[in-house]
């Protein structure tokens, strides 16, 4: 499984699908979805998000939210 695809899985264990028509759609998370979602993304990706990800909300996409995976694992 690739990296999208664990990032729509961890979307979808949250609650929240999304269809690839829609990724760089605005989720309208509220905070609670958000995050859960970044929760789920440092359990699933065994990686710790920065925190200016997690303080100024600053995902607002799926497409937003591949960007930091793709961070992520370029820093790992």
């Amino acid at each position: 499984m690739n990296a999208t695809e664990k990032l729509l899985r961890v979307f979808e264990s949250c609650g929240i699908f999304i269809v690839e028509d829609e990724w760089n759609d605005d989720l309208n998370l509220d905070s609670l979805q958000y995050v859960s979602v970044l929760v789920r993304i440092e359990d699933v990706f065994s990686s710790e998000i920065p925190d200016v990800y997690i303080f100024e909300n600053t995902l607002h996409s799926f497409q937003d939210f591949r960007e930091l995976i793709k961070e992520i694992e370029s820093s790992k």
